[in-house]
């Protein structure tokens, strides 16, 4: 294999280089073969640590390093869990929250929140919420009273509060980062937080060289934990793309990339040539990368901008900056018979949740509900001194969930609760399916790739709104960049309103 003068660059960085290096990787550019390269050239006297997202990774990179007997293949959480183990050799793993029963066993109860005919419950709802937004904040490392930093979680991860989650878990983090002596019992989440605690840092195992793959997506947690685990006068090598941090405040902080690159005896390298997309579909993205450049072999490729979806085939992507227009899409296409899904999940429960909260038995009393669901967050964000409410982030962000649940209660012709919420839980997916269309936001598709994206609503790649912070911007423009990057082959950029989109497919 013939290595691109970046790569060339991170391998006589490795070589001959001091210090850190943060390899700022463009989209599509080969940085895991760069980094396992990287690695195979740390001399055998030398303990090297690999950090991978997950355990499939993990497995592919063991035996891509299979000859590097001074290489250790980990994710972050099962090296956390060696520095526990050598304090306490046996530790009962809890897979879920170890917090579970705390949060269940709470104050709210049903008697106390109206429930609906539902399987779903309101109390099931501030169970789930509780349970990851205590996630959040710890792998964030958020202390017990600090509302503000437990509140941008709540925002930034779009969790539709039912109850009072907020002051509930920041009770419950003053005992978040303490090792249960009596049961031993952890779970995944403590596997990065307790081993920054007094009682087992020291335990850490440490490494000359640590290789860190997709580092712009590292939560505070897993950071401190890799830098813990160097050596004195130990060296890392971390690989991101602060232009694929699309994630906001938390798990993926805005800044992971920028974190690590600007600690002391750190340099910055790049890795630009991308070798996934044609050259035209590179072309649509210098402006918000300008070093991005096409592999010398690349194929043209083709950039169209279209008004209908003539040769949409399975395992075409439709990629879109908000949900509702993919939800009224997806039901166009299965009108027609066309097989399709909308990616994600938790979506569908974020939707089911705002569903349950108004506590209502039919949908027409359903819509009456979400008018003064819209109105309070307006007289909310007006008191809070915001310029043009209805144009701020959350005010578009309600509107856009509720605009998905009436287009499926429009479409289905039902007016009861549970109905709608059968018809959302079949609409929405995580499995990868090539023998269907993926309609997906762009958030949800992230580290996919096709032969062919159809983006729709093309102009609201930035979105932008009142009060917009420059980080939050950039974001937006972070998120035009991963769109247009998932395409191999061909970019269909729709040029329709919603509307028009509906009525251009119906013809």
């Amino acid at each position: 294999m013939e290595f691109s003068k970046y790569q060339k660059e991170v391998f006589n960085f490795v070589n001959n280089g001091n210090g850190n290096a943060v390899v700022s990787a463009v989209a599509g550019s080969g940085k895991t073969t760069t980094i396992v390269n990287a690695a195979k050239l740390v001399p055998s006297n030398k303990k090297v640590l690999f950090l991978a997202f997950n355990k499939n990774i993990v497995e592919e990179l063991s035996q891509r390093l299979q000859d590097c007997y001074n290489v250790k293949c980990s994710t972050s959480h099962a090296h956390g869990l060696q520095a526990i183990k050598k304090v306490y050799k046996y530790v009962r793993i809890f897979n879920g929250n170890r917090f579970f029963k705390d949060v269940t066993q709470c104050s709210v109860t049903e008697s106390e929140i109206l429930s609906v005919d539902s399987p779903q419950t309101l109390v099931y709802a501030f169970n789930k919420n509780s349970l990851k937004l205590l996630d959040l904040c710890r792998i964030n490392l958020v202390k017990n009273g600090d509302i503000e930093s437990i509140e941008k979680l709540v925002d930034m991860y779009n969790i539709e509060i039912v109850a009072d989650e907020v002051n509930f878990v920041n009770k419950l983090l003053s005992k978040a980062y303490i090792f249960d002596t009596k049961t031993k019992t952890i779970d995944f989440t403590d596997m990065l937080t307790l081993p920054l605690t007094e009682s087992f840092v020291k335990f850490i195992p440490k490494y000359d060289f640590i290789f860190v793959d997709e580092c712009q997506d590292l939560s505070k947690a897993q950071r401190e934990l890799m830098l813990h685990s160097l050596k004195p006068n130990g060296r890392f090598i971390a690989v991101g793309d602060r232009k694929q941090a699309i994630n906001g405040f938390a798990g993926a902080s805005t800044d992971s990339f920028d974190l690590l690159a600007n600690l002391d005896n750190t340099k910055e390298l790049p890795l630009s040539v991308n070798y996934r997309c044609g050259r035209s579909i590179i072309e649509m993205v210098k402006d918000i990368v300008p070093e991005i450049k096409s592999f010398e072999n690349a194929i043209e490729g083709n950039v169209n901008y279209v008004k209908d979806f003539n040769g949409i085939v399975a395992g075409d992507m439709v990629l879109c900056r908000v949900t509702a227009p993919l939800v009224s899409l997806c039901l166009a296409f299965w009108k027609h018979g066309i097989k399709a899904y909308v990616r994600g999940n938790d979506i569908a429960e974020g939707l089911i949740n705002l569903v349950l909260k108004q506590k209502v038995k039919t949908v027409s009393d359903l819509f009456r509900r979400f008018e003064k669901e819209k109105d309070n967050l307006e007289k909310q964000l007006a008191a809070k001194n915001v310029k043009a409410p209805k144009n701020a982030s959350k005010y578009v962000l309600l509107c856009d969930k509720i605009e998905c649940i009436e287009t499926i209660a429009e479409t289905n012709k039902t007016n009861s609760i549970n109905e709608l919420l059968d018809k959302m839980k079949k609409l929405f997916s995580d499995v990868n399916d090539n023998e269907k269309v993926c309609l997906s936001t762009i958030h949800k598709a992230k580290g996919l790739e096709s032969d062919t994206a159809w983006i729709i609503l093309p102009e609201k790649l930035p979105l932008t709104f009142d009060g917009q912070k420059d980080w939050e911007y950039q974001q937006e423009l972070n998120l035009k960049y991963v769109a247009y990057t998932r395409a191999k082959k061909t970019l269909n950029i729709v040029n329709l309103s919603q509307k028009e989109i509906l009525k251009a497919f119906n013809k």
